[in-house]
């Protein structure tokens, strides 16, 4: 367990982010793991924004690949983490939101934008440049295609391409062996 201390710029107050990294991860350079997210709430009778405040960590499993310049912003309730998953691969360019959970074995591709909350389960595969929106949930086993905006939650075993993404599971007729095979298991 790795302890950090984060200046907490928008107060300039000093706190402590607790951020926890597995055994045999490989981390890139140029990588950020726990800093304030950005999570913006209006004041409700002046309308003016602010950041809002982030106390939670990160947890890190074990044998994670977090690849260069990808930012993963920490929890923002102190017993809320962001959590990724054992045996993930993140590739370079990515943002993972806040209070986010990545399940174990899932791959993401560069250039993916994952909001604040969102939930991805289990052994998915994220293709390039995706977004997937705050508070959306990705069951086990999904592939979201390349560009893909994800703007509902998707069910396990599901593909799914385009903006906004829908299924095109009724194109394609894989057994769960061809869906392993083309995300590299």
């Amino acid at each position: 367990m790795t302890a950090m201390r984060l200046v907490d710029s928008h107060r300039g107050s000093e706190e402590t982010t607790r951020v926890k990294i597995g055994k045999n991860c490989d981390i890139h350079p140029f990588v950020t793991i726990g800093y304030n997210g950005f999570g913006i709430i209006r004041d409700k009778d002046t309308g003016v924004p602010s950041q809002l405040p982030h106390f939670g960590g990160v947890v890190i499993g074990d044998n994670v690949r977090i690849g260069s310049h990808t930012s993963i912003e920490r929890g923002t309730k102190p017993h809320t983490p962001t959590t990724i998953g054992n045996n993930v691969m993140i590739d370079s360019n990515v943002v993972v939101g806040h209070n986010s959970t990545i399940g174990e074995g899932t791959i993401i591709v560069s250039g993916t934008v994952i909001g604040g909350s969102a939930r991805i389960g289990k052994n998915c595969f994220i293709g390039m440049n995706v977004s997937i929106l705050q508070h959306i949930e990705i069951g086990d086993q999904v592939i979201i295609a390349a560009g893909a905006v994800v703007t509902k939650n998707v069910p396990s075993g599901d593909i799914v391409a385009g903006i906004p993404s829908r299924s095109i599971n009724d194109k394609y007729n894989l057994s769960n062996e061809d869906r392993f095979r083309m995300v590299g298991y």
